[in-house]
């Protein structure tokens, strides 16, 4: 691909650096050669400030307003560059002449408008052919990072001392003969269930996701001697809303291993205004020593959010040694 943009940009700079030229000029012109490189000096410049400047810009939000502009842009710059250069320096200054009788000026400007044509032509050809194996180049890369971050959640799922310590917590629901112990075992297959199935689909319904986010903290609940100090609140009215799978519960598994859930609360927030999502976690980080195995990730939610929402998310954790704090937003 790279060969064939060098090869393209070679074939537009001959035409422009020596075909163009010669056509232009009359054999007999006495000073040809001058006036043979300034056409290529001018011609070089409409060619790269079309290529590097207008062209990146007017593409990023193309408009017909924008487009127009930009194409008048490199037009009045190859002509006034060109009547400068060639008219005032060259022939009026250093009385260099491209002909023993001065040329009309309606040749002047047709030579100007036929160069500013070609080298804007060209340009934009070869700009565009570039840019289409760029953008395909950056689809691929994109495609590449996605699958192997789901890969790395499909490894990673449901952290495994967190199926044992649910096991033996429901065990002793079963012994105590209590009446929790089916809740405990029906929300675990559930958890199960979707990180199997959900998680292979690139989306599933925030009703979904929520529903999960409870399960754990059900589940996570029973381990622990204070679960009223797990505040959560769900805020969200439309719940058909479609999320990227197991894309918030890794700040949850965060919080359960490494905040202090005994002596303060854990909040933990999520509402939806339109089609944007706000989740907002806060707890105190615990002192003692916890589980060193991090689950999916926050690096990993991280990279999932960059790929899968570029540009429509904004994550913001406050880490200040006491509190961990969450807040995301998503436009979904």
């Amino acid at each position: 691909k790279n060969l064939i943009i060098i090869l393209l940009n070679i074939i537009a700079l001959l035409f422009l650096f020596y075909i163009l030229p010669v056509s232009l000029l009359p054999e007999e012109s006495p000073n040809k050669y001058l006036f043979y490189y300034i056409t290529i000096f001018i011609s070089s410049f409409s060619y790269y400030l079309n290529y590097f400047g207008v062209l990146p810009k007017i593409t990023k939000n193309p408009r017909p307003l924008k487009i127009i502009l930009g194409i008048v842009v490199i037009f009045l710059f190859h002509f006034f560059l060109k009547f400068i250069i060639q008219e005032i320096l060259i022939i009026e200054i250093l009385k260099f002449k491209d002909n023993e009788s001065p040329f009309p000026i309606s040749f002047f400007i047709f030579t100007s408008l036929f160069e500013a044509f070609a080298a804007l032509l060209f340009s934009s050809f070869i700009w565009f052919i570039n840019n289409t194996f760029k953008v395909e180049k950056e689809r691929q890369e994109l495609l590449l990072q996605k699958n192997e971050a789901e890969m790395s959640l499909l490894k990673s799922q449901i952290n495994p001392h967190f199926i044992f310590n649910t096991l033996n917590n429901i065990y002793s629901l079963v012994n105590q003969k209590s009446d929790k112990s089916l809740d405990a075992i029906e929300k675990l297959g559930d958890l199960l269930r979707f990180s199997s199935t959900e998680i292979k689909k690139d989306f599933t319904s925030l009703g979904n996701e929520i529903k999960y986010l409870k399960n754990y903290i059900d589940l996570e609940s029973l381990r622990i001697s204070t679960p009223e100090n797990i505040i959560f609140e769900d805020k969200t009215e439309n719940k058909n809303l479609e999320i990227a799978p197991m894309i918030l519960i890794p700040f949850l598994e965060n919080a359960f291993k490494h905040g202090n859930l005994k002596d303060s609360k854990l909040e933990i927030s999520i509402k939806t205004i339109g089609s944007q999502i706000y989740f907002h976690q806060k707890n105190k980080i615990s002192k003692a020593e916890k589980d060193k195995s991090s689950g999916i990730g926050i690096e990993n939610v991280k990279e999932r959010l960059s790929i899968i929402y570029p540009d429509k998310h904004l994550l913001e954790i406050l880490n200040n040694k006491d509190f961990y704090e969450v807040n995301l937003t998503i436009n979904l």
